[in-house]
């Protein structure tokens, strides 16, 4: 008897396969839009990926807003209806036309960039459901990079999309040397958090840790903005890496320490990039 995993696997192949070839795809608009119609045109979702047309040719910013508004829109009856409103730990990358009345809306868990979700949606019968697969490593790249090599979009590194499945940022437990005293560390989730499991550490001022492929890759801060009273924006590099952390300030713990959470997300000179939700703490 086939698995669950492997029966939601054949499901998602079969997907592809049927709705792939009557995709109707209308690529990045002047605001920066991505709309994706059905095959007679009544419908659309706009999920507002960020892209910018310069010179003719259509370019990814390599940026996403942190709270993703996913909408549905009827022409015929000129209604516009908000779907989705993701937060950080989700997005949504493209939309799937099965017919003229059903739709699969399919993206990623950021927490886990191989953890795909998929939303299917029935316009007629007004029904939804959701699948997801943990772990997966059925798809080489994310369907948004398919999307842009499909349609002739190219990112802001200058070249085609790059599968980014060979960037990772991967956990650790033992702090380096030069975290000593004072510091902030950060980790996938709270879970992660309280078994002491992190994904990146700093001194608590411009030296900062990240697992980047199974290697330790020590940071220095180049920028560091105050947003606002409860908001920071960070970036260092290191070599052929970049990074920018938004961090927002929590509650305050038993220990006087501030509990944290966030995006990261970090580049390659290759093009290659990813981005992961944390949660974690800094103090003495």
């Amino acid at each position: 008897m086939k698995s669950f995993k492997n029966l939601m696997q054949i499901f998602i192949r079969k997907i592809i396969i049927l709705i792939i070839p009557i995709m109707i795809f209308v690529g990045c608009q002047r605001k920066s839009t991505h709309m994706f119609y059905s095959p007679d045109k009544r419908y659309y979702i706009d999920i507002g990926i960020i892209c910018k047309k310069i010179n003719g040719t259509f370019y990814d910013t390599g940026e996403y807003d942190d709270s993703q508004a996913i909408y549905f829109t009827d022409r015929k009856l000129k209604f516009n209806h908000l779907l989705f409103y993701f937060g950080f730990s989700s997005f949504a990358e493209a939309v799937f036309w099965k017919n003229n009345n059903e739709f699969y809306l399919v993206g990623l868990n950021v927490d886990s960039l191989s953890n795909f979700f998929i939303y299917e949606y029935n316009i007629a019968n007004h029904t939804r459901g959701y699948y997801e697969i943990e772990g997966s490593k059925l798809f080489e790249s994310r369907f948004r990079d398919f999307i842009k090599k499909e349609k002739g979009i190219i990112n802001k590194y200058g070249h085609t999309p790059t599968p980014l499945n060979n960037l990772t940022i991967d956990t650790f437990s033992s702090f380096p040397a030069e975290i000593d005293g004072c510091s902030c560390y950060f980790s996938n989730n709270s879970k992660e958090f309280k078994k002491h499991v992190y994904i990146y550490v700093n001194d608590y001022g411009n030296i900062s840790f990240l697992k980047i492929n199974g290697k330790l890759t020590k940071f220095t801060q180049t920028d560091f903005k105050e947003i606002d009273d409860y908001t920071i924006e960070v970036k260092a590099t290191s070599g052929d890496y970049e990074f920018m952390m938004t961090v927002k300030h929590l509650e305050q713990s038993e220990n006087k320490t501030i509990f944290q959470s966030g995006v990261i997300t970090l580049t390659d000179k290759k093009g290659r990039k990813i981005t992961k939700s944390f949660y974690g703490e800094c103090g003495c």
